[in-house]
């Protein structure tokens, strides 16, 4: 049987200084892939919390972000209908409303990543600080 999406690339990382490395290196462009974690100085529970942290982190679509700035360009249009009565001026800013729906996601979306990606950052710093403290 074919298969329908192609595989995530893996990426293993063996030790704390390519963890920071590659931590820091995630562009917010980025393809999705399958992390590996081989650090003995985690438990193999640890490990795996660990690695589908930073893997979920590194894979976030940013798609929570766009929905929320669309969300946040709904609330701004009923309130501002509001504000002007719901009468016959709506229509003047009707036109408008595709543009910035289509705005909202665009910058929703990069905010969304620069949030994931800022995240996955302090979590390898997070997972670094513990196990430096496990190693003295």
């Amino acid at each position: 049987m074919a298969e329908l999406s192609p595989a995530r690339p893996e990426v293993i990382l063996c030790s704390l200084p390519a963890l920071e490395h590659w931590a820091a290196s995630v562009a917010l462009t980025r393809a999705p892939v399958r992390l590996r974690l081989s650090m003995p100085m985690l438990s193999q529970q640890e490990r795996l919390d660990w690695q589908r942290q930073i893997e979920r982190l590194h894979n976030d679509c940013g798609c929570s972000g766009a929905a929320l700035s669309l969300l946040g360009l709904v609330l701004v249009v009923i309130v501002y209908a509001a504000l002007i009565g719901f009468g016959q001026w709506i229509w003047l800013v009707a036109p408008g409303i595709p543009l910035g729906a289509v705005a909202a996601l665009f910058v929703g979306k990069f905010m969304g990543h620069a949030w994931s990606r800022r995240k996955l950052r302090r979590q390898a710093v997070q997972l670094a600080h513990i196990v430096e403290g496990r190693c003295v």
